[in-house]
């Protein structure tokens, strides 16, 4: 069995002439540039996007489209296109101003990390001149502790000196004082139990010639004067009292008053002992004050020198 033939239905020629009439009427769309692209209304859109939904994102786009080709007398779902205009620039401009809100918070913010950020980086900058302080300081401790380490150890060293030396003086003028002392007792025992015994009688026997070599030897050891060294004094003192004349009192008289001087001599060496000594005793203990302090100077700098490391450690 053929198959039946397709009949085609033809379109009236008037209704083609119409509609191609009506195409040409219509404005041809035009290319946009690059610029009239981002601030045309595409843009726009892309900017509603996320805070209109996307039904009214559509009737937007249509409206425009529409009110291209159609700027008069459009109407969109039965209503007039004033009323739909009206309800979509409402509903743009409602969600612009979201927009500009948004905008204006994040912009705020951004400010105020930005201020942050600033009071940070300042605070930073103080932070480091104050440790560079710190750390200058620190050098500056080190090195004044060195200085005070170095300066104790040879005043340490001074003071040791200084002892020493006060101790030499010391035991020196200790041994003058003890000379001197037994040169004034060694003076009164020849004065007591020779010279004054030979005075009341002559030197006969042993017992009187044992005292006068014993004034020889006396006045020989203490540095008399000749008249104790001569042969006069001996002379004298073998007379018997009858005997003794003016000349030979003379001579007594003259042994007695060298006594005397040496006794003066010898009680003002021994002053002059005695005080040496106690200057030395005195020397001695200011040396060894000093040496004490030295020692505790050089003890707080060798602690400064630690702490001041140990800080310059940290930094």
């Amino acid at each position: 069995m053929a198959p039946k033939a397709v009949r085609t239905m033809k379109r009236p020629a008037a209704q083609v002439t119409s509609m191609r009439c009506t195409s040409e009427a219509l404005p041809k769309k035009q290319k946009l540039s690059c610029g009239e692209a981002e601030h045309g209304p595409n843009s726009i859109l892309h900017e509603l996007s996320g805070e209109v939904p996307s039904s009214v994102i559509q009737g937007l786009a249509a409206i425009m489209a529409k009110r291209q080709q159609q700027p008069d007398g459009l109407r969109l779902g039965g209503a007039p296109w004033q009323d739909c205009e009206k309800s979509a620039v409402a509903t743009a401009s409602k969600a612009l101003c979201n927009i500009e809100a948004r905008l204006g918070a994040e912009v705020h913010q951004a400010q105020t990390k930005l201020d942050i950020a600033g009071g940070e980086r300042s605070a930073h900058v103080i932070a480091m001149e104050d440790a560079e302080s710190e750390v200058a300081k620190a050098k500056h401790a080190i090195a004044d502790a060195k200085f005070g380490i170095k300066a104790s150890s040879k005043s340490i060293e001074l003071a040791r000196e200084e002892v020493q030396r006060a101790k030499v003086a010391q035991k020196s003028a200790v041994g003058d004082v003890k000379s001197v002392v037994a040169k004034v007792e060694q003076l009164e025992s020849a004065n007591k139990d020779a010279f004054q015994p030979l005075k009341q009688t002559s030197a006969k026997g042993a017992s009187g010639k044992m005292k006068l070599q014993r004034l020889r030897r006396t006045g020989k050891q203490l540095e008399f004067h000749d008249v104790m060294l001569n042969a006069t004094m001996p002379k004298v003192l073998m007379k018997s009292l009858s005997k003794r004349q003016t000349f030979d009192r003379f001579v007594l008289d003259q042994v007695e008053a060298e006594f005397s001087k040496k006794r003066a001599q010898f009680e003002s060496s021994l002053q002059q002992q005695e005080s040496a000594k106690r200057d030395c005793d005195i020397a001695i203990q200011t040396a060894q004050e000093n040496r004490v302090e030295s020692q505790q100077a050089h003890a707080a700098e060798t602690s400064n020198l630690a702490k001041a490391e140990e800080r310059n450690g940290w930094l």
